[in-house]
């Protein structure tokens, strides 16, 4: 591991070294979901639950579900919201 910082510490006539290391180290990997077959990435297409047709971004809202019913939100109720 390498250190972030060097430097050193002095008290009086004494001069000590210090080194600091981060606490934490980033050990993730990225992993993607591929077809074994070829190798091809997989992607995923907005559909509608309903109709079970492909949905653009533009046609996508916001909503909230109370329980019982849906109410879709506007950019205008957004907006509105502290």
């Amino acid at each position: 591991m390498r250190a972030i910082w060097k430097g050193a510490v002095t008290f009086g006539l004494v001069n000590v070294p210090v080194r600091l290391y981060s606490a934490t180290e980033d050990n993730d990997i990225s992993l993607h979901q591929v077809h074994e077959a070829d190798g091809g990435r997989i992607r995923y297409q907005r559909t509608c639950e309903k109709c079970q047709k492909k949905v653009e971004w533009a046609d996508i809202a916001k909503a909230y579900e109370d329980g019982e019913t849906t109410v879709i939100l506007t950019d205008e109720d957004l907006a509105t919201l502290p």
